[in-house]
């Protein structure tokens, strides 16, 4: 490494916090305001599209409101979120971010966000097999366990990390 060039092309000015290589060999970057890929010479290209949280589940009622139509569902948005760390496996790709875990089953092309139960501000993520596990530093520090899917299977805080690993460096 004596000369360095930057590889910001498309970035726009925002600051990489992770870097994440696929199993297809492409470079995945998060940001201060997003996910990218890198695409050679045309440069870093969004991997943006966020979906909608899923509609709360409607009350059971009975009558005239039973049959109304449901509201329209939400448009996709653009992920403008600071994304602090970056998993990729083969069950799906994953983003710690400060507004939650985000999980892609399509390689990128669109984001959701995995069940939160009130939890923000993810700042690791790592997958094995069909698990997954985040951190977050959000009041107090909490792992949680989600199947591939984003269900969340457990979950467990710590006052801080040194309670949470043992000796022989298990969690």
């Amino acid at each position: 490494g004596e000369n360095w060039n930057q590889l910001s092309l498309g970035l726009g000015g925002r600051d990489v916090f992770a870097l994440q290589q696929t199993e297809s060999g492409a470079l995945l970057a998060g940001t201060n305001s997003g996910i990218f890929v890198w695409e050679g010479l045309q440069g870093w290209k969004p991997l943006n599209v966020l979906l909608p949280d899923p509609p709360a589940p409607a009350p059971v009622s009975k009558g005239k409101a039973a049959r109304r139509k449901p509201a329209p569902r939400p448009k996709p948005s653009k992920l403008a979120m600071r994304v602090n760390h970056l998993e990729v496996t083969p069950a799906g790709w994953f983003a710690a971010s400060k507004q939650g875990l985000l999980i892609s089953l399509n390689r990128g092309k669109s984001w959701s966000r995995a069940a939160q139960l009130g939890a923000r501000d993810f700042v690791s993520v790592r997958g094995r097999g069909e698990l997954v596990v985040a951190a977050t530093g959000w009041r107090g520090h909490e792992l949680r366990v989600y199947a591939a899917n984003g269900r969340v299977r457990a979950r467990a805080r710590f006052a801080a990390w040194d309670a949470a690993i043992t000796a022989d460096g298990t969690i």
